[in-house]
Protein backbone atom coordinates (compact mmCIF):
# COMPACT_ATOMS: atom_id res chain seq x y z
CA UNK A 1 0.00 0.00 0.00
CA UNK A 2 1.46 3.34 -1.04
CA UNK A 3 0.73 6.26 1.26
CA UNK A 4 0.95 9.94 0.47
CA UNK A 5 3.36 12.15 2.37
CA UNK A 6 0.44 13.68 4.27
CA UNK A 7 -0.74 10.22 5.38
CA UNK A 8 2.80 9.30 6.46
CA UNK A 9 3.03 12.52 8.50
CA UNK A 10 -0.31 11.82 10.20
CA UNK A 11 0.72 8.25 11.00
CA UNK A 12 4.09 9.43 12.35
CA UNK A 13 2.30 11.94 14.59
CA UNK A 14 -0.04 9.23 15.88
CA UNK A 15 2.92 6.92 16.54
CA UNK A 16 4.80 9.66 18.41
CA UNK A 17 1.72 10.47 20.50
CA UNK A 18 1.21 6.79 21.29
CA UNK A 19 4.85 6.35 22.27
CA UNK A 20 4.67 9.23 24.73
CA UNK A 21 1.24 8.45 26.21
CA UNK A 22 1.41 4.63 26.38
CA UNK A 23 4.90 3.21 25.83
CA UNK A 24 3.85 -0.33 26.82
CA UNK A 25 1.16 -0.45 24.12
CA UNK A 26 3.57 1.05 21.57
CA UNK A 27 6.11 -1.68 22.41
CA UNK A 28 3.49 -4.39 22.07
CA UNK A 29 2.33 -3.08 18.72
CA UNK A 30 5.92 -2.82 17.47
CA UNK A 31 6.67 -6.38 18.59
CA UNK A 32 3.53 -7.80 16.94
CA UNK A 33 4.29 -6.31 13.53
CA UNK A 34 2.24 -4.26 11.10
CA UNK A 35 -1.54 -4.11 11.33
CA UNK A 36 -3.21 -7.05 9.66
CA UNK A 37 -0.20 -9.35 9.94
CA UNK A 38 -0.46 -12.48 11.98
CA UNK A 39 2.44 -14.25 13.60
CA UNK A 40 3.06 -17.68 12.15
CA UNK A 41 2.46 -20.52 14.51
CA UNK A 42 5.59 -22.45 15.31
CA UNK A 43 5.92 -25.67 13.37
CA UNK A 44 5.71 -28.74 15.53
CA UNK A 45 6.76 -31.79 13.49
CA UNK A 46 5.82 -34.13 16.34
CA UNK A 47 2.22 -32.84 16.54
CA UNK A 48 1.84 -32.68 12.78
CA UNK A 49 3.23 -36.21 12.44
CA UNK A 50 0.81 -37.54 15.05
CA UNK A 51 -2.10 -35.85 13.32
CA UNK A 52 -1.04 -37.31 9.97
CA UNK A 53 -0.78 -40.81 11.43
CA UNK A 54 -4.20 -40.48 13.08
CA UNK A 55 -5.86 -39.24 9.90
CA UNK A 56 -4.24 -41.91 7.72
CA UNK A 57 -5.42 -44.53 10.21
CA UNK A 58 -8.97 -43.16 10.00
CA UNK A 59 -8.86 -43.15 6.18
CA UNK A 60 -7.65 -46.76 6.11
CA UNK A 61 -10.35 -47.71 8.60
CA UNK A 62 -12.96 -46.00 6.40
CA UNK A 63 -11.84 -48.08 3.43
CA UNK A 64 -11.97 -51.32 5.41
CA UNK A 65 -15.23 -50.66 7.29
CA UNK A 66 -18.68 -51.06 5.80
CA UNK A 67 -20.56 -47.88 4.87
CA UNK A 68 -22.74 -48.18 7.97
CA UNK A 69 -19.70 -47.28 10.12
CA UNK A 70 -18.75 -44.15 8.18
CA UNK A 71 -20.74 -41.90 10.51
CA UNK A 72 -18.74 -43.22 13.46
CA UNK A 73 -15.49 -42.65 11.59
CA UNK A 74 -16.63 -39.14 10.67
CA UNK A 75 -17.29 -38.45 14.34
CA UNK A 76 -13.86 -39.80 15.30
CA UNK A 77 -12.24 -37.67 12.61
CA UNK A 78 -14.04 -34.60 13.95
CA UNK A 79 -12.92 -35.46 17.48
CA UNK A 80 -9.31 -35.61 16.26
CA UNK A 81 -9.22 -32.64 13.89
CA UNK A 82 -11.19 -30.01 15.82
CA UNK A 83 -9.16 -30.25 19.06
CA UNK A 84 -5.94 -30.30 17.03
CA UNK A 85 -6.95 -27.14 15.18
CA UNK A 86 -7.94 -25.41 18.41
CA UNK A 87 -4.70 -26.35 20.14
CA UNK A 88 -2.67 -25.11 17.18
CA UNK A 89 -4.63 -21.84 17.18
CA UNK A 90 -3.94 -21.11 20.85
CA UNK A 91 -0.38 -22.39 20.90
CA UNK A 92 1.77 -19.55 22.18
CA UNK A 93 5.36 -20.83 22.00
CA UNK A 94 7.70 -18.05 21.02
CA UNK A 95 5.10 -15.28 21.29
CA UNK A 96 5.10 -14.60 25.02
Amino acid sequence: MVRSSREREILAAIADDLTTTDPALAETMTRCGPAGSRPRLPVSPKQDGLLTVALVTLVVAAVLMPASWWAVLGLLTTLVVIPWMLLRAIERKGFD
